[in-house]
């Protein structure tokens, strides 16, 4: 591959992480969890948990790599479910202000419906579908670097996706805190009703022409493969992984490492606010109109 056109295929592919992915983490993690806990008063493990359902909806990535190397659309298998995936999450994250402010009243009613704990259940739903979208785009993002990038830069390209991951979230944060400076309840559904055209524009510039369609020759030998592997089972993976040193390793460090991220990361805004605004604590309405 041409080095200029690596370098641009490389820059492409680190937009829907960059700009998409850290934006809904922007909102989600840095927004969304120190409003809900520290403004609204929503109990602070409610809304930790529901944050962290997208961790444990994960298995998904292997349906939709299965469902992506199997099914064409369009004749493409990896820009589709990537973009349909970041799509879903980001309609996801944008309803989410029109479920935490009834969260935080009572009665809990939702869609003129009332019933205990129905926003509870709605913000859950939501948070599922977001995690499932996630973790689609996810597993065939990665795939595509794989598929289109030499396998000497993929080492290289993948730092520089998780390096502008960080760059994107930075880039958002500094957007959201001068979009919304202080809480309000209009202003919060507009700026996550932006969530939709920022993903689905970022993550389509960063497919455009990447993405080739498979000729019937290469689709025959990639079915043949993938039907070769499918004959090892669940079991004789598991048995794989077991026994090698490395694998076991690196899977206690990336669980560690998540782990303890996840932890910090749910709980620093809000005792950010708590430390740099207590005063403001006692007299900020809650539930502006």
């Amino acid at each position: 591959m041409d080095k200029r056109l690596l370098i641009l295929k490389a820059f492409q592919l680190t937009l829907p992480r960059a700009a998409a992915a850290g934006w809904l983490f922007a909102l989600l993690t840095s927004n969304f969890n120190r409003i809900a806990i520290y403004d609204l008063g929503i109990t602070a493990v409610v809304i930790t948990s529901l944050l962290g359902l997208y961790h444990f909806l994960s298995p998904f990535q292997v349906i939709y790599g299965r469902i992506a190397d199997r099914i064409p659309i369009f004749g493409l298998h990896r820009t589709p479910c990537v973009m349909i995936g970041m799509t879903v999450s980001a309609i996801a994250v944008a309803t989410l202000p029109y479920i935490v402010v009834p969260m935080s009243q009572t009665p809990n009613e939702f869609l003129g419906v009332t019933f205990p704990y129905i926003t509870y259940i709605a913000a859950f739903i939501v948070l599922v579908i977001f995690g499932i979208g996630f973790a689609g785009a996810g597993a065939n993002h990665l795939a595509l670097v794989a598929e289109v990038i030499p396998e000497r830069s993929r080492g290289l390209v993948t730092a520089l996706i998780w390096t502008m991951l960080i760059v994107g979230m930075i880039v958002s944060l500094q957007f959201i805190r001068h979009y919304m400076p202080v809480y309000d309840e209009q202003t919060m559904r507009e700026l996550y009703l932006l969530s939709i055209p920022v993903v689905a524009i970022t993550t389509l510039l960063g497919l455009i022409g990447v993405d080739k369609p498979r000729t019937a020759e290469s689709a025959a030998v990639s079915d043949s493969k993938l039907d070769a592997e499918e004959h090892a089972s669940l079991k004789d993976f598991a048995v794989d992984v077991a026994s090698n040193s490395t694998v076991r390793n690196f899977f206690a460090f990336i669980f560690l490492f998540m782990f303890g991220y996840s932890l910090q990361d749910n709980i620093l805004e809000v005792f950010g606010a708590e430390v740099l605004a207590p005063a403001s604590r006692d007299t900020r309405d809650l539930h502006p109109q």
